[in-house]
């Protein structure tokens, strides 16, 4: 394409080079071309947003794929991710939809006011738009669309919202970017082309969205919309460099650019699935090591051998309880406690109670054993069947705490797999309790020296027992407090 140039513009050893947007491209003395609109930073900026965005949506994705895989249950893709990872206040707080709403106030708050000389008014004295101001006003509406999606995820985890809004305000968040980017097309046709691509790759997003929303549990149709975004993300990064570093490859009079961009584009499209893919073999990997066997990608239902599903019929009237909760070693008394009963629901059972035992010098292990209470006769003692256990190291508990983790839980006796419970702990020294007693549930003694460090054991929640209830056809061992036992030890982190 031939560009004219815009005879009598040349000042201060510029040119201006026209075309069909006569003052959009100009040259230097060195005959190297610079764009009169836009900047670097401009496009740097945004993209390094959505990249770090996407990889964030990406990795906690296969994260909560991987765990529901590991603990037989089914998954559903989410709008917004928890923070996996780090202190347990972290992982509680909404903080993707709280960033979601902070940065994009921000980024209005730098188009409107902050950094000029004065407010961006859009409409001046005549009643006309000021249109050097009007890109400040619609970046500033792309912003609002992606601070309200963040808004609407805060009110649904306050309070409740009907299922997948979160979703459609998200997908509208990138249709608003689209539209607005799409009738802002402008300048030579290199220009045109990287910006043409960014939109046709933020409408896929919006559409893939809305394929979510009716697919959550599909992990195909759930990862497009993380490496879509990041794919987004690296192509801003892209436009900078070839718009912004006077790259005589990409130089606006130059056809073979323009022609060159669609096969960059592609380029990082396919290096970006194919890291995808990689990175979901390899956090694989890790957590198959971290819940101590090989997490398969075939769905649950269809898995067989010890962890199949029991039917309905066989789950309604299952009761476990972890019948013994103790801290035991050879040169310490043990110390034992119980939780209460709970009812299996949807293969899974859940425990939400606290427990304080009393960590005495000398003590090894703490043990848990998952049993289901036998069918007790008149005159009978209490007796119950022990359907999973594990064994942790006292050594790895005071080394690691505070503490909120899976742990891998064994068949008696067989070392086979159990499933997985998950248990928090802390561990406290008796500085720091104002009431041994009333903790340890016991009564008030005068006696010194006895209460030595406590460690809790609270909140054992979501996948106590989870998939252990699917071995009940399978236990044999019964205990009513004995040490017959055996139990498969290990630490908190693998084998050492």
């Amino acid at each position: 394409m031939d560009h004219g140039h815009d005879h009598g513009s040349e000042a201060m050893g510029h040119e201006y080079v026209g075309g069909h947007d006569h003052g959009s491209v100009g040259r230097n003395a060195d005959g190297s071309y610079y764009y009169t609109h836009g900047a670097f930073l401009g496009h740097i900026v945004p993209g390094l947003f959505f990249a770090v965005w996407g990889l964030w949506w990406l990795v906690a994705m296969f994260d909560t794929y991987l765990k529901a895989l590991a603990l037989n249950r089914k998954f559903s893709s989410r709008p917004w991710y928890y923070v996996f990872f780090g202190p347990i206040w972290l992982q509680r707080i909404p903080l993707e939809p709280l960033l979601k709403v902070i940065l994009p106030s921000f980024g209005i708050l730098g188009e409107l006011w902050l950094g000029h000389e004065s407010w961006r008014t859009l409409i001046a004295t005549d009643g006309k738009f000021v249109v050097d101001n009007i890109n400040d006003w619609q970046h500033s509406a792309m912003y609002l669309a992606f601070a309200t999606s963040g808004v609407i995820d805060l009110v649904g985890f306050y309070s409740q919202v009907p299922e997948s809004l979160e979703l459609g305000f998200l997908s509208l968040s990138f249709l608003v970017q689209g539209i607005l980017l799409v009738f802002h097309l402008k300048g030579p046709a290199i220009e045109v082309m990287v910006h043409l691509i960014l939109v046709l790759q933020i409408f896929a997003t919006f559409l893939s969205i809305l394929a979510e929303a009716s697919h959550r549990s599909n992990i195909v149709v759930a990862s497009l919309r993380p490496i879509l975004t990041f794919l987004q993300g690296v192509w801003w990064i892209q436009t900078a460099f070839i718009m912004f570093t006077a790259d005589p490859a990409y130089d606006p009079d130059y056809m073979g650019g323009t022609m060159m961009v669609p096969a960059v584009f592609v380029m990082h499209m396919l290096w970006i699935c194919a890291a995808s893919a990689v990175l979901l073999l390899i956090m694989r990997k890790v957590y198959s090591a971290m819940y101590g066997r090989d997490v398969q990608f075939n769905s649950a239902a269809k898995r067989t051998g010890e962890y199949r599903q029991l039917d309905n019929s066989a789950v309604a009237d299952v009761e476990l309880s972890t019948t013994s909760v103790e801290i035991r070693g050879p040169k310490a008394r043990p110390v034992k406690k119980q939780t209460s009963v709970s009812r299996v629901a949807g293969g899974v059972v859940t425990w939400e109670e606290q427990l304080a035992l009393e960590h005495f010098e000398g003590s090894g292990e703490l043990r848990i054993l998952l049993c289901q209470p036998k069918p007790k006769q008149p005159g009978e003692k209490s007796s119950s069947v022990v359907l999973a256990a594990c064994g942790i190291y006292m050594k790895d508990i005071l080394d690691a705490v505070p503490i909120d983790k899976y742990f891998e839980l064994f068949k008696p006796g067989e070392g086979a797999d159990g499933g997985f419970i998950r248990i928090s702990m802390n561990y406290l020294k008796p500085d720091q309790v104002r009431n041994p007693d009333s903790l340890l549930g016991r009564k008030s003694t005068k006696k010194s020296g006895g209460i030595i460090p406590k460690l809790f054991m609270g909140a054992v929640l979501l996948g106590g027992g989870a998939l252990a209830v699917k071995m009940i056809q399978h236990a044999r061992e019964e205990t009513d407090g004995s040490d017959e036992t055996e139990k498969k030890k290990g630490n908190l982190f693998g084998k050492k």
